[in-house]
């Protein structure tokens, strides 16, 4: 795949975009497959197959990163992937919180805050209260944000350009410098 196709696809369908070059990569992995595995020893067909995912992925990762530079300071990111993590951190402590709170209600007032609620409510307090507590994948969440921030953390460090210095001699000037 050239770099003109990703930049060329359909902006307005990113998802697409990137279905496709998923799809692109992996079919010239799986070419490249037989190769990349007489220098590594996979022996098992699944372990083959993840390899396969993961190196497709990998390649996708780094040609996102690549064709498409962000709008934003590579800082500015950084500084927004932290707030994601500590957002993500805060927001599963406070639905732990919500969820023990919802548990301790005594049954006659839990059936009535219930009542009393539109269905989307109902939904919502059911997944933190009833249902398994699928809020703690935020900590994933928060683990990759700052695993991404790290990666990002000496892309764009040292301020402004460094000029070269010219030196300046004045051949027609009557002062000698």
């Amino acid at each position: 795949m050239r770099r003109r196709d990703l930049e060329v696809s359909d902006q307005d369908d990113p998802a697409r975009a990137v279905a496709e070059a998923r799809e692109s990569i992996g079919r010239q992995v799986h070419r490249w497959i037989g190769d990349l595995t007489a220098h590594i020893n996979l022996s098992c067909a699944c372990k083959l197959q993840q390899f396969e995912t993961d190196l497709v992925e990998a390649i996708l990762w780094c040609l996102v990163v690549q064709v498409k530079g962000p709008n934003k300071r590579y800082s500015d990111i950084r500084h927004d992937l932290s707030r994601v993590s500590r957002e993500a951190i805060a927001a599963e402590k406070h639905l732990a919180l919500l969820r023990n709170v919802l548990t301790d209600l005594p049954t006659q007032y839990a059936e009535l805050l219930e009542s009393n609620l539109e269905s989307v409510e109902r939904v919502a307090v059911s997944l933190v209260g009833k249902q398994i507590p699928w809020f703690h994948a935020l900590s994933s969440v928060a683990a990759t944000a700052d695993l991404i921030a790290q990666a990002l953390s000496g892309k764009d460090k040292g301020g402004a350009p460094k000029k070269a210095g010219v030196p300046y001699i004045d051949h027609g000037s009557d002062t000698g410098i």
